[in-house]
C-alpha cells in the first residue's frame, strides 16, 4: 500500500495564506481597498501594519475595530465612524461594510469616505442638470419649430381663405354689369370650389334667362312691327307708350 497524507492544519494554513494573497491583489475603484483582519483586532493582510488595533478609537471615542468585529460577528453591516488619526492624516467621516468568515475568526470589509459619496452625489446632480438642461433646450427648440410652422401654416391658410373670399367678393361686384365666371383653378377648398360651381351655374342660367328674354322680345317686335293691324301700347297712368 502506498499513500501520502497531509497535516488538517497545513492544508488549512495555506488556503488562509492564499485568500490573504488573493485579497490583498483586489483593486477597487478610486484607490479604495478591502480590509481585513482577525477577531482579536490584528490585520492580516500583507499590505497592512501588523499593529493590534483593537483598542484604536476614532476622534470621537469609537472603539473603530471593535465595532467592525462585532457587526461582523453579527453577520455583517455597516459601521459609521471618523478615521482614527494614523501616519498624519487628518480624521474623515467614513463608513464601512464588514462581512464574517466565522471559520476563521476574521472579518473582510471595504469603505468609503462620506465626502467621496456627496462628490459623487453632486456630480449625478450635476450631470442630472445638465442633461435636464439639455432636454429643455432640445425641445423648446422643437416646440418652437412646431410653432413656427404652424404660424406659418396659418398665414397661409389665411392669405389662400382671403384669395378665396376676394375671388367671391369680385365675381358678386362685376355680376351686376359683366357675366364674367369666377376661375375655378383658382380655389383651394374644397367647399368653396363648389360654391364657385353654384356661382358660375347661377350665372349660366341667369344668362340664358337674359337671352330668352331678348329673342322672346325679339320675336314680339318682330311681330308688332310687321302687323297690318294697328297696336298701341297704352298705359293708364303714362298714356301712348307705342304703336306700330
Amino acid at each position: 500500500v502506498i499513500g501520502t497524507g497531509m497535516y488538517l492544519d497545513d492544508i488549512e494554513s495555506t488556503l488562509r495564506q492564499e485568500t490573504i494573497d488573493r485579497i490583498s491583489k483586489v483593486k477597487l475603484e478610486g484607490g479604495r481597498y478591502h480590509f481585513a483582519g482577525n477577531y482579536n483586532g490584528k490585520s492580516i493582510l500583507v499590505s497592512a501594519s501588523e499593529e493590534n488595533m483593537h483598542e484604536t478609537k476614532s476622534e470621537n471615542g469609537l472603539k473603530v475595530v471593535q465595532e467592525l468585529i462585532n457587526a461582523a460577528k453579527n453577520g455583517g453591516g455597516f459601521v459609521r465612524y471618523l478615521t482614527p488619526r494614523l501616519k498624519g492624516q487628518e480624521p474623515l467621516p467614513k463608513i464601512s461594510y464588514v462581512m464574517p468568515i466565522p471559520q476563521w475568526n476574521w472579518y473582510i470589509g471595504s469603505g468609503i469616505y462620506l465626502h467621496e459619496i456627496d462628490d459623487k452625489i453632486a456630480d449625478k446632480n450635476l450631470l442630472f442638470k445638465q442633461k435636464v438642461q439639455a432636454f429643455i433646450f432640445r425641445y423648446s427648440a422643437i416646440a418652437f419649430i412646431l410653432i413656427l410652422v404652424i404660424v406659418l401654416i396659418a398665414r397661409y391658410l389665411t392669405k389662400t381663405i382671403n384669395n378665396n373670399l376676394k375671388s367671391f367678393s369680385d365675381f358678386f361686384f362685376r355680376s351686376s354689369k359683366e357675366n364674367i365666371k369666377i376661375n375655378e383653378s383658382d380655389i383651394n377648398f374644397t367647399e368653396f370650389y363648389e360654391l364657385a360651381q353654384y356661382a358660375n351655374e347661377m350665372l349660366d342660367r341667369r344668362v340664358a334667362a337674359e337671352d330668352a328674354e331678348q329673342k322672346s322680345y325679339r320675336q314680339y317686335m318682330a311681330i308688332f312691327e310687321s302687323s297690318r293691324d294697328a297696336i298701341f301700347l297704352y298705359d293708364p297712368n303714362k298714356g301712348y307708350i307705342d304703336c306700330n
